[in-house]
C-alpha cells in the first residue's frame, strides 16, 4: 500500500480510479450488451424458422381441408343438387339482407 503525502495526492488517485473503474464498467457493459445483442437474433431467427414450418404446416392442413370440403360439396351437389341450390339460396338471401342492414345504418351518420 502506498502512503499519500497531501489532500490533492489524495483526491487524484481518487479521481484517476473512478476514472478506471468507470471505463471498466463500460467494457463490462458493451461486453454484456454485445453478448444480449447475439442472443436476442439467435432467438429471433430460431423465431423465425419456427414460425415458417408451422404456417408451411398450416396452410398444407388448410389446403387438405379445404379439398375435403370440395369434395364432399361437389358429392352432395351430385346426388341432392336441390338441396345444395335452396341452401345457396337462403345463404345468399340472408346476406343481402345483413349487407342491407349494414348500408342503411351506414347512410343514417
Amino acid at each position: 500500500m502506498r502512503k499519500i503525502g497531501s489532500l490533492e495526492e489524495a483526491l487524484y488517485l481518487l479521481d484517476k480510479k473512478s476514472d478506471d473503474s468507470f471505463a471498466s464498467i463500460q467494457v463490462k457493459m458493451r461486453q454484456a450488451l454485445l453478448a444480449t445483442e447475439e442472443k436476442v437474433v439467435q432467438i429471433m431467427k430460431n423465431f423465425e424458422s419456427k414460425s415458417r414450418s408451422k404456417n408451411a404446416s398450416m396452410q398444407e392442413t388448410g389446403i387438405d381441408l379445404t379439398k375435403k370440403l370440395v369434395s364432399k360439396v361437389d358429392e352432395l351437389s351430385h346426388q341432392k343438387p336441390w338441396v345444395v341450390i335452396g341452401i345457396v339460396a337462403l345463404l345468399s338471401g340472408l346476406l343481402g339482407f345483413l349487407l342491407g342492414r349494414i348500408s342503411k345504418n351506414g347512410n343514417r351518420d
